[in-house]
């Protein structure tokens, strides 16, 4: 659910002081793959550390390259460094400050979506230290929405009223999840977990929630669906990328027609564009600019399927072959074993959809449940 496009797993340690850096080189052997930085005056020629003249341009360099910063200093200082660069939840890296004894390691910033509160527990464990966590749904031991939501790889719709439905929890007040999905969540008398289709209450004149009174309205509805849903005001919706396109088309397609027979597509099938977690394509296509273009517009992963392992595995599948698609490219099919090829767990739900010289698969993979 992260935005924005950092180095993977890039988290940096920040000293200041000599105790600072103390802690900084321990907590380095505990976890090689941080990067030190100290400053200036400290600097030895032997060793592998990055150093800096100047703390607040450090912070501003580092805040968008890595997903995680931890300051060994006092968190006042943290704060004035941090403040100008602040953005959005979705965005911000995880930000820790631990002092320079060790005593405490604090979760200062993108608790959940940017899991700095994880990795407060991590390194507390680590340093024998105090973790400091103060956002509310895990003060009370619960599970946020959006923590709910990276957990099981979801697209938070709309990002803005996902603060009410934390609200919600933390104020003690109702909250009913409606999903078809089996989803490990904790439930209570406050949290209730209903079939998709007693949100509208539509086909449930004999469902036996229904009859026996069990079903409770409440003050927030969180919605686990990946189709096109028209939300209430009081609705969330959190969408699973769980939907792979194959895709299939002649040379030189234009980028705009391709976005017009995906959007047709999900239109069809009642999918939310949200839902798309990757396209694919065969490497015949690996070159193909309006496909390329369609996966950089919409900050997809393209995936690139070789013919070799669609051959390998085509006489098993069960789907529509053309011995015309063969005779071109050497594969009976290319759009469904693309997209079949580059999923995990799942089923195929559209085989073949031709748009005027476009084939489109979709392959659903079974929602993530950690």
């Amino acid at each position: 659910m992260r935005q924005h496009n950092k180095a993977e797993a890039k988290t940096a340690i920040i000293a200041l002081t000599t105790g600072g850096k103390n802690l900084a080189v321990s907590l380095k052997k505990e976890m090689s793959s941080f990067e030190v930085y100290l400053p200036e005056k400290m600097r030895n020629n032997n060793d592998n550390f990055h150093y800096y003249s100047s703390l607040k341009d450090l912070t501003a360099e580092l805040f968008n390259s890595y997903d995680g910063l931890i300051f060994v200093m006092a968190l006042g200082i943290v704060v004035r460094m941090i403040a100008p660069h602040l953005q959005s939840k979705k965005s911000d890296p995880a930000v820790i400050t631990i002092d320079e004894t060790g005593n405490n390691v604090i979760s200062t910033l993108s608790g959940h979506l940017g899991g700095a509160n994880k990795l407060t527990l991590d390194i507390a464990k680590r340093l024998g230290a105090n973790p400091v966590i103060t956002t509310a749904t895990d003060c009370r031991n619960l599970e946020a929405v959006d923590l709910l939501a990276k957990r099981i790889g979801c697209e938070i719709e709309p990002f803005s009223r996902l603060k009410y439905a934390n609200a919600a929890l933390v104020n003690g007040e109702k909250l009913n999840i409606f999903t078809d999905y089996e989803i490990k969540i904790e439930t209570n008398e406050q949290i209730n977990i209903y079939p998709l289709k007693l949100r509208e209450k539509k086909g449930c004149r004999n469902d036996k929630n229904i009859l026996n009174n069990s079903f409770k309205e409440a003050d927030f509805n969180v919605v686990i669906s990946n189709k096109n849903l028209d939300l209430k005001a009081v609705e969330l919706q959190l969408i699973p990328r769980v939907i792979v396109i194959g895709i299939g088309c002649r040379k030189n397609m234009p980028e705009a027609r391709i976005a017009k027979a995906i959007d047709n597509l999900l239109e069809e099938l009642k999918l939310h564009k949200k839902s798309i977690k990757k396209i694919a394509t065969i490497d015949l296509k690996k070159d193909e600019k309006g496909i390329l273009d369609y996966a950089e517009k919409n900050e997809l992963e393209i995936e690139i399927v070789s013919r070799t392992k669609i051959k390998e595995i085509e006489t098993d599948l069960n789907i529509k072959k053309s011995e015309f698609v063969k005779k071109i490219t050497g594969v009976a099919a290319a759009a469904a074993p693309a997209a079949i090829v580059s999923s995990g767990k799942g089923k195929l739900i559209m085989d073949k959809r031709k748009f005027s010289g476009i084939t489109l698969a979709v392959f659903e993979e079974e929602l993530g449940n950690e």
